[in-house]
């Protein structure tokens, strides 16, 4: 096996790869590879039988979530990222593991795709002829960053000599029901009486709560999703969000967006974008203004709404990524990790 290595991703990519999950699919990774950390470059088998996405990053990456250095080492374990390690890079510097070979689709998923996805043999010779191509570049390492550790690459990994690390965890709600009604009763009765007390509060306040296209004018937009990340001191520019909003909302076809919303006396308080793939959803865009009349805003549209219509919609998983992994477990979704394969090459 040998490798084909395409600055960008080759047009037939979506054609090649179309087993791939959402976020390995061509829309996906070119929504996200403003964030990507390098110039992202197509890693394909000759024969198209495996592929992912790749840089090489020559330092240590300014958003540590998505810096093997920064993960693998424990930096990062105090904000949730490796917490429990292990920390294989623990008291190496970056100078031991940079340049390094960075395996990961930008929407956070570091599975090797392809028809040969759980062929051991196969999956073998592809991460060696990975490392191969990584030493010719320099490279200290290899990292595939975000895997879902399915079985077949987990063990394949372990073969070649790579440190195992649990990064954080998603999370993913499998759709069963038809109705709003039919998810209250997927639920314990104790979290049915709590998220009923909350909808009624929302009634109470006077909070109506909608699906709707896509707005023209997407100002309210960027101005909530600024509001939700400054609240968690995520934001870095205006700018760089309306740019993002504006990206998504451009998404073709449009029809595969829906905006679930929150309104009092017709004021947008807290939105949710939703984006489908065939059976799937997929949140992308959220904001909220956090005013007390709005309270229970937020999570009526990221979650609520949306589990009450997608049976209606014939949508059968909505993938609710990583982060407040405990709210949304007691909400009804599974949880799994997310993982880093990590090797010092030299």
């Amino acid at each position: 096996m040998s490798l084909v290595v395409t600055p960008g991703l080759p047009g037939h990519w979506d054609e090649r790869y179309a087993r791939a999950p959402v976020a390995g699919r061509r829309r996906w990774i070119d929504l996200g590879s403003v964030w990507y950390p390098g110039e992202l470059s197509a890693i394909e088998a000759s024969d198209a039988s495996l592929a992912i996405v790749g840089t090489v990053l020559d330092e240590p990456v300014a958003a540590a979530r998505r810096c093997p250095w920064a993960i693998c080492s424990g930096a990062m374990a105090d904000q949730g990222f490796a917490a429990e390690g292990p920390h294989p890079w623990s008291g190496l510097g970056p100078d031991h593991v940079f340049p390094c070979l960075f395996l990961m689709f930008p929407y956070y998923l570091g599975d090797i795709v392809g028809s040969d996805a759980k062929d051991p043999r196969a999956l073998d010779a592809f991460i060696a002829d990975c490392e191969r191509w990584a030493l010719a570049r320099g490279c200290r390492s290899v990292a595939y960053m975000y895997g879902t550790a399915p079985v077949e690459q987990d063990a394949a990994l372990a073969r070649a000599g790579y440190d195992r690390v649990t990064i954080t965890q998603r999370s993913e709600l499998s759709v069963t029901w038809s109705d709003w009604d039919g998810y209250l009763a997927f639920l314990s009765a104790k979290r049915r009486g709590r998220i009923r007390k909350e909808m009624a509060e929302l009634e109470q306040d006077g909070v109506v709560l909608a699906q709707e296209p896509v707005p023209e004018d997407i100002g309210e937009l960027v101005e909530l999703r600024c509001n939700l990340l400054r609240k968690y001191g995520a934001l870095r520019s205006v700018d760089d969000e309306a740019a993002m909003v504006e990206r998504v909302v451009s998404l073709r076809p449009a029809d595969d967006l829906t905006v679930m919303t929150a309104r009092r006396g017709g004021a947008l308080g807290s939105y949710a974008l939703f984006v489908r793939d065939g059976r799937q959803w997929t949140p992308i865009l959220a904001g909220s203004d956090y005013a007390p009349e709005h309270r229970h805003g937020y999570f009526a549209t990221v979650f609520y709404l949306p589990v009450s219509v997608a049976g209606q919609h014939g949508v059968e998983v909505i993938d609710f990524g990583a982060g407040a992994v405990q709210a949304k477990r007691l909400r009804g979704c599974a949880v799994s990790d997310l993982v880093a394969h990590v090797r010092r090459l030299i």
